[in-house]
Parts: C-alpha cells; structure tokens; sequence
C-alpha cells in the first residue's frame, strides 16, 4: 500500500511489544479481519492473511466474568488475554501475555483518548510507562468507516491502517470483512489486539446510545400500557356492577316470584273458605 515515507515514516527497527515473530516483515503485510455483526466473541473475531490462512481467533476466556477474550493464533495457542475494566470510566482494557491477567504479564493497556473527545480516539500505555503522561501508541479516525489510523506515540509516524475492503462487499451473511495494513517491522499482533479493543469500546458505547435513545419511547410504551390497564380496570368496575345489579334484579324477580306465590296461597285459602261458608247452615 502505497504512503509517503517524508509525511509518515516507517519504523526503522523491528518493534517487538508481543512477540519478535510477528514484527520480521520488511514489507508491509495486508491482514483481513472478518468478524459476525455486532460479536467479537468465540470464533467470530477471525483474522487472515491475504491468501485466507488463519493468523488469530478471538475466544472467551474460561472465566465466571465475561469481561476477558484470549487471543490465540492458528493451532489455538494463547498469545494474549484481553480484560475489559468494566469499572474504569475511560473504558480502560488491560492486554496480559499468555492467558494470564497477573499485573507480572501486563503487556500494555488503552483507554478512549478523552471522555469528551470522539470514542473513535484510543490512547495505548505500555505496562513500563506506568506515569501515562504521553501515550506509546495512538488510534485516530472513525471507526464506524473503518478509516482508523495507528501512530507511533504523538509522532506521525503510521504503524497500521484500518481501511474497507474494496475488492468484496463488507457485509457477507451477517459478517463483516475489512482490512488491515501493518507497516515493515512493527508487531501485527499487537496491532490486532489494538483492532479488538476498538471495536469492543465502539460496541459498547453503540449499545448505551442503543438504550438510552430508545429509553423514551419505552417510557412512552410503558405510559400507553398503563393507560389501558387503567381502562380495563373501569371496565371491570364497570362489569363487576353489572354483575351486581343483575343479582339484583335476580333477587327482585326471586321476591316477585315469592310474592306471587303467596297471592295464590291467599286466594286458595279465600275459595275454601268460601266453600265452608256455603256448607254452613244458618
């Protein structure tokens, strides 16, 4: 891919963060990620080279908490755990080597650059550089467009470039392909757990804006609900004093029924007596 090398210069010197084997390439090496809609979890976080051969999956962690994805390469190796700080409020993520997370194995962490700045914007911090007073490394661009730019600390100096894939369409099946391009001599894995955290903070802050924009119009459901809960309520008052009054009625005609009963006992009893009358010799 071409870049000036005035503007941007390369890294002169292999530079090794997770491993030298991923940073001995003097050309620039062109990576796919494809990943499932809206996951990056088991499986569904894939990245290849250019001839489609599996360089890293992204898996969950064998943990209680589901704040941890272990990065492994082909043969299903770990090369790094991913931990989300779920309570850091700059969204911190802490990478560690192997499938450790003991503060002896921290490798590096990265945090959103501002939390009144764009979410797009990732500050990286290697575990040495512990007063956090200049980043190591910075993720600029936007994400959404898959335009994010990798520097060298607050250099110009471009290790990696996120970019759309241009020969094949980006949705495939509910996934998602694009491509990564890695300048000679800088980590590739490092660069792909940076990819990871991106796309995990962008996700996340997708589904906060995802629950609170439609928060009022749930609210605004819940109100209709009770609105007609409220009515099916007078609707029940109002059945319950049928019910009622139709016991009411059933009880006028029970004394109306009575009541007729006890004319004809009467004038059964004017008609014998009558009859006695007649009999009786006066």
């Amino acid at each position: 891919m071409a870049h000036s090398r005035s503007t941007h210069p390369p890294v002169a010197n292999p530079f090794s963060i997770i491993s030298p084997q991923f940073c001995a390439h003097t050309y620039p090496v062109q990576l796919a990620i494809v990943r499932k809609v809206k996951t990056i979890t088991d499986g569904n976080f894939v990245v290849q080279d250019i001839n489609g051969n599996i360089l890293f999956k992204l898996k969950a962690a064998d943990s209680i908490f589901h704040d941890r994805h272990v990065l492994i390469d082909a043969y299903g190796n770990p090369i790094v755990t991913l931990r989300d700080k779920i309570r850091s409020i700059h969204k911190r993520w802490q990478v560690f080597r192997g499938e450790s997370i003991e503060s002896s194995a921290l490798i590096f962490s990265a945090k959103r650059a501002s939390l009144f700045q764009s979410k797009h914007n990732v500050n990286v911090f290697l575990a040495k550089n512990t007063e956090e007073s200049l980043c190591n490394f910075r993720i600029r661009g936007n994400w959404l467009e898959r335009s994010s730019v990798i520097y060298a600390g607050e250099s110009s100096t471009i290790v990696a470039k996120l970019h759309k894939n241009c020969t094949a369409p980006r949705i495939l099946i509910g996934k998602e392909r694009f491509m990564m391009t890695v300048y000679p001599n800088m980590d590739y894995a490092l660069i792909i757990a940076l990819i990871v955290i991106l796309d995990a903070i962008n996700s996340e802050d997708d589904d906060e804006d995802y629950y609170e924009s439609s928060f009022p119009q749930n609210v605004s459901q819940m109100v209709d609900v009770a609105g007609n809960v409220s009515q099916m309520v007078d609707v029940a008052g109002n059945v319950s004093q049928m019910v009622d009054a139709a016991g009411n009625v059933t009880q006028m005609v029970d004394v109306a029924e009575n009541l007729n009963q006890m004319v004809d006992g009467e004038d059964v009893a004017d008609d014998e007596d009558y009859e006695d009358y007649e009999d009786y010799d006066i």
